[in-house]
C-alpha cells in the first residue's frame, strides 16, 4: 500500500517559523511535535528571555534535553533539525518585545508562520505584571507579525483562561470577556 503523502508536512517545508512561549508547556509540545513531523522546516526561531543567570541558547539547550525530546533524538536526522533551531533574545512583556534590532529585521524578512504561544498564567501575579505578558504581550506580537514581509500565518495558542464559563467550547473565536486597550489604560501601561 502506497503511504498517503503528509499534507502537514508539505505545507511546513521550506518554511522558517516563529514560536514564542516555547519554555512552557505548549511551546515545548509544538516545537517538538514540529520537529518530529515535519522535517523539511527551514528554520525555527524561538524567542527566550535570559533567566536563572542562564542565557537564551543555554534555555534552549536545556529544552532540548527534557524527556520530551528523547523520541525525537532517536531520529538520526534529528541533530541537524536542532541545528535549525535558533533561540533570539527577548521578553514577550517588554516593550518592543525585548528584542534587538538585527533580531528584529531578521524576523520581520525571514518569518513565514508565527506561533504566540507564550502566557502568564501564574494567578498569584500582580494585575499589571499579568497584563503585560498577556494582553500588551499579544499586541506586540501582532503589531510585529503585520510588518513579516513573508506572513502567511499567526496563530495565538493559549491555555490561559479558556472561558472556564463555557459549558463547551467550539472552535471559534470568542469575545474577549474586556475590551485590551482599556485594560491596558486601567492598569496604566
Amino acid at each position: 500500500m502506497e503511504r498517503a503523502e503528509d499534507r502537514v508536512a508539505k505545507m511546513f517545508a521550506n518554511k522558517v517559523i516563529l514560536i514564542t512561549g516555547v519554555t512552557g508547556f505548549v511551546g515545548k509540545v509544538l516545537l517538538e511535535k514540529l520537529l518530529r513531523s515535519c522535517p523539511g522546516i527551514s528554520k525555527i526561531y524561538v524567542i527566550i528571555r535570559p533567566k536563572y543567570k542562564m542565557t537564551s541558547e543555554e534555555r534552549l539547550e536545556k529544552i532540548f534535553k527534557s524527556a520530551l525530546f528523547d523520541l525525537f533524538k532517536q531520529n538520526p536526522s534529528s541533530h541537524q533539525q536542532i541545528s535549525q533551531v535558533f533561540a533570539i533574545q527577548g521578553d514577550i512583556s517588554a516593550t518592543d518585545l525585548g528584542l534587538s534590532t538585527t533580531d528584529r529585521f531578521k524576523l520581520l524578512s525571514e518569518v513565514d508562520i508565527v506561533y504566540h504561544c507564550a502566557a502568564l498564567l501564574r494567578l498569584d501575579e500582580s494585575l499589571k505584571t499579568s497584563v503585560l505578558m498577556n494582553v500588551r504581550g499579544t499586541r506586540s506580537m501582532l503589531e510585529m507579525a503585520k510588518n513579516m514581509s513573508h506572513l502567511q500565518l499567526f496563530c495565538h495558542v493559549s491555555s490561559a483562561y479558556c472561558h472556564v464559563h463555557e459549558r463547551i467550547i467550539y472552535e471559534k473565536a470568542y469575545d474577549p470577556p474586556a475590551d485590551p486597550e482599556k485594560l491596558l489604560k486601567y492598569v496604566k501601561i
